[in-house]
C-alpha cells in the first residue's frame, strides 16, 4: 500500500444546507497499471480531491477505473489490487462512501463481469435479476442513486441499457427527494461524438431511458466515457459528463482537445435549491460552473429588443442572456433572421437566431470566440404560431444554448461544437427581424415576430 502524504486543503468547497449532500463526481482514468502516464495524470487530480478544503459526504466513480481488455481473471483481479491498494490507498481513511459503476473497461466482457462482481462484492444485490452486482441502487436518506450498467454482455454490451428496472426502482423509491441516476455511457452526444453505440447509447435504448428520467424527476444522470466535462440539459433533466480522470494519449484522435478539455474532477452539492457545482483542473482552478435550476432563468425582467436600447453586458464574469420571442413562421427559401447582435470588425454575427434556409429549424449561430468562426446549434422546426424562450448562458458551454416553449422546461440545443460562449465578444449592434446591413438582410417572411430580452449576471455557486 502506498505512503499517504498530508496535502494542503486549500480549494474551497461548495456547501450543502442542512437538508443536503455534498459530492465528488470523475471518472476516466483507465489506470491500475503501475508507471503509466494515466496513472500519473490520476495521481494529479487525486491531489487536487486531497486539497478540498471539506470532504464530500459521497463520491461518484463513473467508469472505467483499469484499463481492463485482459485474458484472464488474474490480470483484471491485478489491475483492481492496484488500482484500491495503491492509486486510492489516501482515500480508505476519510471513510467517504465511493460507488463504483460497470463501464467498457471495466466490464468488457463476461470475465470481466465476473470479476467486477468479485472485487464490488459489498454491491446491494438489488439489480435486474441478470444483472446482480452489475445495475444496483442506493437509498441514502432523502437521496437515492440509481447506478446503470451501460455494457452488459447479456444486453448487446457497448452503449445499451435497460430501463425497464430503472423504471421500477423510481416508482418504488417516488419519495425520494433527490434522485441521481448514474451510468458509464451518455445517451445524448457531447463534442458531436453522435456514433452509437460506440460514443452513447444507442437511441432505441436511449430515448426510453430519458423518458423514464423525465417521468420520474431525475435531477441529473451523470456519466463519463468521453474524454470531456460537458453538461446539457433535456426537458429538464441535466446531463453530466465528467470523462477528466486521467485517461489521455489514447490512439484516438480529438477525444480531449486541449485548447478546450482538460483532466478534472466535478465537486458539487445538492440541497433543496438544486445542484450545485464547480470543475476543477489539475490546477485546482474552477474552470466551469453551475447552479441548476438557475434562479436568473426564471424571473427574467424582459425589455423589448431594439436597436436604440442594446442591452448591455453584465459586469460580472458569466452571464445569461434571455430571450422571448414569439410570431408566426412562414416557410422561405432563404435564410430568415430573428434576431442578430453583431460586432462591425467580426465576419459572422456574434450571436444570430434564425432559420436556415428551406428548413424552418430554430437555430442559433455564435461566434464563441472572436476571429475563430461561427458554430452551430439546432432545435425544433417552427410551423405557424410559435412562443418560445432562447437563453445562451455563458458558463454551461456548449450546452449552455438552451431554448423552452414559454412557461415549459429548458433543453439544450444540439451542436457537434466543444465551445460554449464564455469568450464571445458581446454585440455592440442588434436586429430583429433582419440581419445588420438592413431591412433586405435575411429577412423574416412570416409576421407578428416580438422579441424580447432580459440580461443577468450570474456568480460561482462556490460564493454563496
Amino acid at each position: 500500500m502506498a505512503s499517504i502524504e498530508r496535502v494542503d486543503k486549500s480549494i474551497p468547497a461548495i456547501r450543502a444546507s442542512a437538508d443536503g449532500k455534498t459530492f465528488v463526481w470523475y471518472g476516466d482514468c483507465c489506470s491500475g497499471i503501475p508507471g503509466g502516464s494515466n496513472e500519473a495524470n490520476f495521481a494529479a487530480v487525486n491531489t487536487v480531491f486531497q486539497r478540498l478544503e471539506a470532504m464530500p459526504d459521497v463520491a461518484f466513480f463513473v467508469g472505467d477505473n483499469i484499463m481492463g481488455y485482459l485474458e484472464t481473471a488474474e490480470q483484471v483481479r491485478e489491475q483492481w489490487r492496484y488500482w484500491f491498494g495503491h492509486e486510492m490507498a489516501w482515500f480508505h481513511p476519510l471513510g467517504v462512501s465511493m460507488y463504483h459503476i460497470t463501464s467498457n473497461h471495466n466490464t468488457s466482457d463476461e470475465l470481466a463481469e465476473t470479476v467486477f462482481r468479485e472485487i464490488h462484492a459489498d454491491i446491494p444485490q438489488n439489480g435486474p435479476d441478470d444483472q446482480k452486482g452489475l445495475s444496483y441502487w442506493v437509498r441514502d436518506g432523502e437521496f437515492l442513486y440509481v447506478f446503470v450498467n451501460t455494457n452488459f454482455s447479456g444486453r448487446n454490451g457497448f452503449g445499451h441499457v435497460e430501463h425497464e428496472w430503472l423504471d421500477g426502482v423510481l416508482t418504488d423509491q417516488a419519495d425520494a427527494r433527490f434522485k441521481l441516476v448514474i451510468g458509464h455511457h451518455p445517451i445524448h452526444a457531447v463534442n458531436g461524438y453522435q456514433l452509437y453505440p460506440t460514443w452513447r447509447v444507442a437511441p432505441e435504448d436511449g430515448q426510453p431511458f430519458w423518458d423514464t428520467l423525465v417521468q420520474h424527476g431525475v435531477l441529473a444522470y451523470i456519466c463519463s466515457h468521453i474524454l470531456l466535462f460537458d453538461v446539457q440539459v433535456h426537458r429538464g433533466v441535466l446531463q453530466i459528463a465528467t470523462g477528466g480522470a486521467g485517461t489521455y494519449g489514447m490512439p484516438v484522435v480529438g477525444l480531449m482537445p486541449d485548447a478546450y478539455e482538460y483532466l478534472h474532477l466535478v465537486q458539487a452539492a445538492i440541497d433543496e435549491t438544486g445542484v450545485r457545482y464547480q470543475v476543477l483542473d489539475t490546477d485546482g482552478v474552477a474552470r466551469e460552473w453551475l447552479q441548476w435550476p438557475e434562479p436568473a432563468l426564471e424571473s427574467p425582467d424582459f425589455a423589448m429588443l431594439e436597436p436604440t436600447s442594446a442591452p448591455q453586458k453584465p459586469a460580472t464574469g458569466c452571464w445569461i442572456a434571455h430571450f422571448s420571442i414569439s410570431g408566426y413562421a412562414s416557410l422561405s427559401e432563404i435564410d430568415q433572421t430573428i434576431l442578430t447582435g453583431s460586432q462591425t470588425w467580426e465576419g459572422p454575427e456574434a450571436i444570430w437566431v434564425g432559420m436556415f434556409e428551406g428548413s424552418n429549424r430554430l437555430t442559433v449561430q455564435l461566434v464563441p470566440e472572436p476571429g475563430q468562426g461561427a458554430q452551430r446549434w439546432d432545435g425544433p422546426r417552427l410551423a405557424g404560431p410559435f412562443d418560445l424562450e432562447i437563453a445562451i448562458h455563458s458558463g454551461m458551454g456548449p450546452g449552455g444554448v438552451l431554448w423552452r416553449e414559454t412557461g415549459g422546461v429548458w433543453s439544450s440545443l444540439w451542436s457537434s461544437t466543444a465551445r460554449g460562449a464564455s469568450q464571445l465578444a458581446w454585440p455592440e449592434a442588434w436586429n430583429v427581424g433582419h440581419g445588420p446591413s438592413g431591412n433586405g438582410d435575411r429577412p423574416f417572411v412570416g409576421s407578428e415576430l416580438n422579441v424580447n430580452v432580459a440580461t443577468s449576471g450570474i456568480e460561482s455557486p462556490r460564493t454563496k
